[in-house]
This record gives C-alpha cells, structure tokens and sequence, in this order.
C-alpha cells in the first residue's frame, strides 16, 4: 500500500524536519515544491531491503563466483601495440629546396633508403576556392589563398626545412576512384605521418594575428603564471588579456575534425613567424583563467573592457567553450600513455567540432586509434550523398570489432541516442555517434574505463549482446533526472539528507561530492579540506533547515555547480540493495532522460572480469524481458561495498 508523501517546500518556507522524524515516518516518496507552487515526486522508494539474495531474474542457473575477485580470466591489462607509432616512410614527400613533389622510391633514393626528418602541415582547409597548380603536382592543390602557400614555403626556406607532408600536396585530391582508392589507404597512415614528423607547422584560419596574441598570451605566462605573481596586482594586465584568449580560441584550427588529432598528436608545434606553440601552457592558462573568474580571484578592474561572454555573478562565468577538458587537450596524457584514445571518449570530445562531410567524424579520428580498432574504409572520403549512413555503418561496425575482442568500454560511456526508440531493435547497446550532435548538453566519457575488459562469453546477435556479467545490485529508489546549475542541487542536497536520516548508506554520494569539490573551480586549493567538512557538518545535521543552512553558507551549493564528474545534466539519486549489505548504497548516477529507472527491475550491473577492485565504472540497465536488458545509464563504481565471494554472475542480453 502506497504510503503517504513527503511533501518538501524550500522555496517557500524551509521545513524544520528532524532526522528523528524521518527515521520514524512512514513515507516511500519525496515530493518537491517548486517556485510557482508545483508539486512533483523528487525520489521514491520501490522497495526496502530483504534477507536473502538478490538476483531474482527469470530462471537463471546462477552461483556466486568462486574465482579471485570475481574474474573471469586474469586479463593483465598492457598498453596497446598501436601501429600508429611505428614510424614509416610516407608515400609522397615535398621537396621545398627544389619546390617539387616527390615519390617514396624518388625521396628515398636521395636518403639512402632511410625516411628524412620532415615537417608536416597543420592547416584550416575553410573554403578552398583557389585550386593552385604546382610543378610536379599532379591535380589541382585546393587552398583558401595562394598567399597561405607562399608563406608555409616561405617558413620552410627561412628554417632549412628540406622536407614537408602536407596532406593538399601528397594526398592525391582528384575526383577519381584512383584517387578515393588512394584516400582510404593514406587516410589510415596519417597518424603515422604526424607522429612520425620532427615537428608540426600550425596554421591557423586567421594566422597573422593569432601569432601576435599567442605572444601576449606566453608573455602573461612566463611574468605572471610561472612566477605565481599576485592577480589582484596584475588585475588590469590579466583583464586586457582576455580579449587575445579570444582570438586564440575563436580560431577554426581549435573547432574543426581534422586539426584535432593534428594537436595531440605531433612532438611539437610551431607557428609560421618561428614561435613553438606550447599546447600544454595553454591547456595551463585556459585552466588558470577559468580558476580565478570563478573563486573571484579576478574581478573587472576599473578601465578595464565589457566582455559580453563574461559573466562575474553568475554560475557559467565564462560562456564561450574554453575548458581544456571539455576541448580535449587532456587526452594527450591517455595517447602518450596507451598509444591511443577510446573512440567513444574521442566521439564525445570533438561533438562540437565542424567538418565538411559527416563520415569525416570518423576519418578524422584515425590517427588517434587503435590500430586493431580500425575497419576498412568502404565508403568514398568525400561522399556526400550518404552523409549520416556511411558515417553510422563504419561507427558500428567499429564497435562490434572493439567489443567482440573483449573490451567493455563502449558499454562504460553515456553516449546514448536521445530518441530512445530510434535505434533498431538489438542495436540499442551500440553508442550513437549522431546522437551527440542532436544534444544541447555535453556528454561525459570515462577514459579511465578503458582497461576494462572481459573474458567471459562475448556474443553478438540479431537479439543484441549476449554477455557474462556480475551481478552488483538491484536499485531500490531513484529521483527524478536533476538538471544542471546550482538550483538543482537543492535537491541533490534534500535527497542525500533525507535518504541518510532513513537509515541509508550514503557514503558513496557523499564521497562522489567531497572527490568534486576537490576538482571544483569553485574551490581555492587551500579551502578544500573544510569544504568537504563542511559537507560532512551539513549531512550531518539534526534537521533539514540546518543542512541547508550549512549549505547557504559555506557556499556550497555554487562550489559544487562547478564540480567535474557532479555537475551537468541527467544526474540520478539512486538507491541500490547490494548482496550482502544491511543498507542501500546511495549514489550518484547517470540515466537517460527519457529512460528513467524502472521501479523493481532496475539492475546495476559490472560488465568487466577485471579484479573488482580495479573496476572504475558500472552499467545501470532495465529488464525488459527475461534476462533481456537494456542499458539506461552508468553510475561510478563502488568496490569497497562488494564481498569476496558474494558476487554473482549472470549471462545475459543487452538490447
């Protein structure tokens, strides 16, 4: 029997509820009160925990796993042999001294056989119009103007660089199935090529004036940043300088698809006028910047220029996209570790990027892969008539090869198709590459998954994926999808509270949140330790008025709205019986907004065979049939909670 709501109105007038009271009524639902006087369920309880175990789906034969850790196979995780990294000879070469192209066999026979230093191009194609006609160049070399071409040749001669690649020059750019034969084998080497490079040439869309900002911007480095000089003294300097990280990152070399891979992946850039582009110092001064407009380090000082994209009071502070994580500067540090990145966190992090033709989603992220991962190119490069198809069919056949090998992570990512009944039935498990593109919000991804492995049966089928997994709960309680903002963590806040004052396991939430403070721009580094207690006196406290008033002042609520890995859309309270545990674990998950829990066939499932220790992430799925589910969302994993011996496994069908 449906028991009587708890009906919370914050904005209104706060409710003077005392732990004790929760612990001793009798609710199995949360209701919320809006500003306007609406009432809707915030979180409800399905059920409470029972003795006995907890996998209760169809008439599976299941026994708990008698094998270390619950694994499978002992999968000893080592960073990929990625083909990418061996360094090769390049079909063409262009010879700057003599301003001719040449072959492998020509170049090589100069070398004595030994491929040369070279230097590659990094270039915003835009819109090439001007199709330039070179001596030794076979088809017309398309650019936006030839002015750009005589001073990368111009570069080359001042700096004694004999040899360049330049994918307009050694590409073969005709409208000819020679020429699409040619594309889908250079295509796949062109990760190679600017590994292989001595250093890269960058030349971005608007190159005159971004070499000039880029030397202001290392100049405030180098005086201001290194030195930990004091903001509030260089206010005005700092402030000025926010107009030429403007032009730095307005450039189209920072947005487009195939310029991506060309910034993580070469030794070293350089800009035409001779100055060495160091990505990571700005990764660094992007990074400081957003710091010091958030914690209030940086105010606009007196004289000082109006920004239309600054916002001091509010939460967004910085409206334009310039966090380094969210551009993808940090998977430099996962490629020089792995010899490659995820595709899934590569598809989630260039979303924003622009490209001629759809299928360049894909092309354009080779370079960055593993080599293993890689599918023939069946479709023309430049095929426009297919745009979304021919894109959707390499993306899946993709993943089937990633996941067929063992490798869980495509399963570990909220890359999820925003129309739920779009996907065919048994696709529904494949991430969507298009689906990104189709979202207001960002999507996270989880590089840290990429390990994450399994050695039980594997099997594709036209029911969807047959997989073994391990069994870690059943949800017993969820909230409504809670948005972004600080607003919205009102109800994280009253969730989390009420749900410890019921008597359930909070520690994993209230971890999630300490672990995002740490991360929180919002944050100073030296008041880290008392944000977090003072999240612990909040929880804590004997009534709800008195958490919030914590929360009010200590200003929590807009710290956490700047909290990697808390902050964002689609975030889900969730309450899970786990085997062996008196308490539901609550945590803080990701679920699709239009797929929200189901209410008692909702599972949390670990799809890896790696030690359950060194498991980082778990899949949220529904029951749809027997021992047919379909993921909904991933939650953060929680190994401590887990009992040797007491998980249990399971085979069953991701839809």
């Amino acid at each position: 029997m449906r028991r009587k709501p708890l009906i919370l109105d914050i904005y209104h007038s706060m409710p003077r509820i005392s732990s004790r009271e929760v612990r001793n009524a009798s609710w199995d639902t949360i209701r919320w009160t809006d500003q306007s006087y609406k009432t809707n369920d915030l979180f409800e309880i399905w059920s409470l925990p029972k003795s006995g175990p907890v996998w209760r789906v169809g008439e599976a034969a299941l026994v708990p796993s008698n094998t270390e850790d619950g694994a499978h196979t002992s999968d000893k995780v080592v960073p990929s042999q990625n083909n990418a990294t061996e360094s090769i000879a390049p079909l063409r070469l262009f010879d700057c001294e003599n301003e001719c192209l040449k072959d492998a066999e020509t170049y090589l026979s100069e070398t004595n056989g030994v491929a040369p230093e070279y230097l590659v191009v990094s270039q915003v194609w835009g819109d090439a119009k001007h199709l330039m006609s070179l001596p030794s160049v076979e088809w017309p070399v398309p650019i936006t103007n030839k002015a750009k071409w005589d001073a990368i040749l111009s570069y080359c001669k001042r700096e004694n660089v004999k040899w360049l690649w330049m994918d307009i020059l050694c590409i073969n750019q005709d409208k000819s199935v020679e020429a699409d034969q040619e594309k889908k084998t250079e295509i796949p080497k062109m990760g190679q090529y600017y590994r292989g490079a001595v250093a890269c040439l960058v030349v971005p869309q608007d190159y005159i004036n971004f070499s000039t900002k880029y030397s202001q911007l290392m100049d405030l480095y180098s005086t201001i940043i290194e030195t930990d000089a004091p903001v509030g003294e260089n206010a005005f300097r700092i402030w000025e300088n926010i107009a030429s990280v403007d032009t730095i990152m307005s450039d189209q070399w920072f947005w487009r698809m195939w310029t991506f891979q060309e910034l993580l992946l070469p030794k070293r850039h350089v800009l035409l006028d001779g100055q060495e582009l160091h990505i990571g110092r700005l990764r660094h001064l992007l990074d400081w910047y957003h710091k010091i407009l958030r914690n209030g380090s940086l105010t606009q000082p007196p004289g000082g220029r109006h920004y239309d994209y600054i916002h001091l009071y509010d939460e967004t502070v910085i409206t334009k996209n310039w966090r380094p994580e969210k551009l993808g500067w940090d998977l430099k540090e996962d490629l020089e570790q792995n010899g490659h990145v995820d595709l899934i966190t590569l598809a989630a992090q260039t979303r924003d990027k622009s490209c001629t033709v759809q299928i360049d989603r894909l092309l354009g992220l080779y370079g960055l892969l593993n080599g293993a991962e890689m599918v023939p190119i069946q479709t023309s490069p430049d095929d426009s008539t297919r745009p979304t198809a021919s894109l959707e069919e390499m993306w899946k056949e993709t993943l089937r090869k990633v996941v067929s090998s063992g490798k869980v992570w495509p399963l570990l990512h909220d890359l999820m198709n925003p129309d739920p009944e779009e996907a065919a039935e048994g696709e529904r498990w494949i991430p969507e590459i298009t689906a990104l593109h189709r979202r207001a919000d960002a999507i996270a991804s989880y590089p840290e998954t990429l390990n994450h492995r399994n050695g039980g049966r594997i099997a594709i089928t036209p029911a969807g994926l047959e997989i073994s997994v391990r069994v870690v709960g059943q949800a017993v309680g969820t909230s409504a999808s809670l948005g972004d903002g600080g607003g919205e963590n009102n109800k994280l806040f009253a969730c989390t509270w009420l749900l410890k004052a019921k008597g359930f396991n909070t520690d994993p939430i209230v971890q999630h949140l300490k672990d995002g403070l740490a991360a929180s721009d919002g944050v100073p580094p030296g008041e880290v330790k008392e944000s977090q207690r003072a999240l612990d006196r909040a929880l804590s406290a004997p009534s709800l008025s008195d958490c919030f008033y914590i929360f009010e002042k200590t200003d929590l609520r807009r710290k956490l709205a700047y909290a990697a890995g808390v902050a964002g859309w689609d975030r889900t309270v969730l309450a899970v019986r786990v085997e062996g545990q008196n308490a539901p674990m609550v945590c803080l998950a990701w679920t699709h907004r239009s797929i929200p829990p189901a209410a008692t066939k909702c599972w949390v499932f670990d799809v890896s065979s790696n030690p359950v220790s060194d498991v980082k992430r778990w899949v949220i799925a529904n029951e749809v049939g027997k021992n047919v589910f379909r993921k909904i969302g991933t939650v953060r994993s929680y190994p401590t909670l887990i009992e040797d011996g007491s998980i249990r496994t399971a085979d069953i069908i991701f839809s």
